[in-house]
């Protein structure tokens, strides 16, 4: 018997996967316990119609993308941060942060862009970083890290009042 995952079930199939199972296990488990539902027309005109959809969620989030990549592309972002004399920075500048000013910027970017070959950055300095995605998103910017600090003292903030 054929019938459509409404669940992503371990050894059979993904939710939305049209599986062959046999006739007791899909009646007696599957459908009763609403991990499936047998394949028909409506069935099989609710799966296309879900496919599209999904299509369309796709092509619209890599054009997004895309676009967010043309803007991004060399742009520099300005790190402030507490360093000692020599440039080296008390704490490093993670790839969260990093990710975290990018989306303040540019939330357009997708959620699951990380930092091609990162390590924390523990100097002062320019380093130009590759952004990507798992899908087609690449782009090259620069993060410039200052120190905060002046004459080896903290640079004082004015307050608004």
């Amino acid at each position: 018997m054929k019938i459509v995952l409404t669940r992503d079930i371990k050894g059979l199939g993904r939710m939305g996967d049209i599986v062959e199972a046999s006739d007791g296990y899909a009646r007696n488990f599957l459908i009763r316990q609403g991990f499936g539902r047998a394949l028909d027309k409506i069935s099989l005109g609710q799966i296309v119609k879900t496919a599209e959809q999904k299509q369309k969620k796709i092509e619209i989030a890599n054009e997004k993308s895309a676009v967010a990549a043309k803007r991004l592309a060399g742009k520099t972002f300005e790190f402030s941060l507490p360093a000692d004399e020599k440039g080296h920075l008390y704490a490093s500048l993670k790839e969260s942060e990093i990710i975290a000013r990018i989306k303040v910027r540019e939330p357009d970017i997708p959620p699951d862009a990380r930092i091609v070959d990162y390590s924390p950055l523990k100097e002062t300095g320019e380093r130009l970083i590759t952004l990507k995605n798992n899908k087609n998103f690449f782009t090259q910017l620069a993060v410039q890290i200052k120190s905060s600090q002046k004459d080896g003292k903290p640079v004082q903030k004015l307050q608004k009042q």
